[in-house]
């Protein structure tokens, strides 16, 4: 969390350290953050879905075997905790619109919600080998999202 007008001053920069009678505790001290999500995450994205009245994460959840996992969670607040048992893409696993050969995944940014209360959400999806970018369409409105590349 940092104001947009001190986005270089890195002492204004303020961690999530906690939540305390029911209110998040933020602090300058990079020492008393706390992680929003727990595990190997990268490449996180984040924004408020208007459909689910909630805030999404996405994220690469690096496996240990090598695969690369994009998540994709919900919860109440931006500082979680986030339920994020939802996969989205699993690199150990075959798809219908990727070759044989072609890896490298990473990336998984959310589209920003336009506000349309829309149960469909947009991921971007990049291969290394070769380079490709697609777009995940994600149906929320689903028990278990589906999801669709477009090309």
């Amino acid at each position: 969390m940092v104001p947009s007008d001190s986005i270089e001053e890195i002492s204004a920069v303020k961690y999530f350290s906690e939540v305390r009678n029911g209110n998040p505790v933020f602090s300058t001290n990079y020492n008393d953050a706390n992680p929003i999500i727990n595990g190997n995450v990268g490449e996180i994205s984040a924004m408020w879905s208007s459909y689910k009245q909630q805030y999404l994460v996405s994220y690469f959840d690096f496996q240990r075997n090598g695969a690369s996992v994009l998540r994709l969670g919900n919860s109440t607040y931006p500082w979680g905790p986030f339920d994020v048992d939802t996969i989205l893409f699993d690199s150990s696993k075959t798809y219908p619109w990727m070759a044989p050969g072609w890896y490298g995944p990473y990336g998984g940014y959310l589209v920003p919600d336009n506000g349309s209360k829309s149960p469909i959400i947009y991921i971007t999806l990049s291969l290394w080998v070769p380079y490709r970018v697609f777009i995940l369409s994600v149906d929320l409105s689903k028990p278990v999202p589906t999801v669709v590349a477009i090309n």
